[in-house]
């Protein structure tokens, strides 16, 4: 049971370093985007996975700083760390629907989104397991704030090459070059 804080603080020392390096990684994130800033700005599901990729290190910093602060219950954390996942999902449901509704879409905006997601309803769960008491629950937050750094930099190495496909393909339209690639050598 998490009634005593003590259970907690013993999982400071893995969310400084899981914060630590969320915010690390949302400013690296936050530069790669700035110098892409116009690419991103004209492409409706750019604007969207730039959106999407730059939540989830901020909300795991969010989870993380929430679960430094001292001498609180696991039955306190686990409520308080239900805002930042909710306003997760909101806003990448809102995000997703704008950007859908601006322009066609591939399938694997989906599935990312969908994984991303689920991923966020785990640590929710993990969330409601660590608010009636089973310590588990930080076990399950713990290994979300992880995997979502990991999904986070997969996301932003996937959406800088889409970036440079999309550059690369209208550098060669505007030179009347045809695009490289199996569809430019089939007869």
């Amino acid at each position: 049971m998490t009634d005593d804080p003590r259970l907690i603080a013993g999982w400071q020392p893995f969310f400084t370093v899981t914060g630590g390096a969320a915010a690390a990684l949302a400013g690296l994130l936050f530069v790669a985007l700035s110098i892409h800033a116009r690419d991103i700005a004209d492409h409706p599901a750019f604007r969207y996975r730039a959106l999407a990729t730059l939540s989830i290190p901020l909300v795991v910093l969010v989870v993380s700083a929430l679960a430094l602060v001292p001498r609180q219950t696991g039955s306190s954390l686990g409520l308080e760390e239900l805002v930042p996942l909710l306003l997760q999902i909101c806003g990448v449901l809102a995000w997703l629907r704008r950007a859908r509704a601006a322009a066609k879409m591939a399938r694997s905006y989906e599935l990312r989104s969908a994984i991303g997601l689920t991923l966020v309803v785990l640590a929710i769960f993990g969330c409601a397991l660590l608010f009636v008491g089973f310590e588990i629950g930080l076990a399950i937050v713990g290994a979300f704030c992880l995997i979502s750094l990991v999904w986070m930099a997969f996301n932003s190495w996937a959406l800088l090459f889409a970036i440079a496909a999309a550059e690369t393909v209208e550098v060669e339209a505007l030179q009347g070059v045809e695009p490289a690639g199996p569809a430019a050598t089939t007869p």
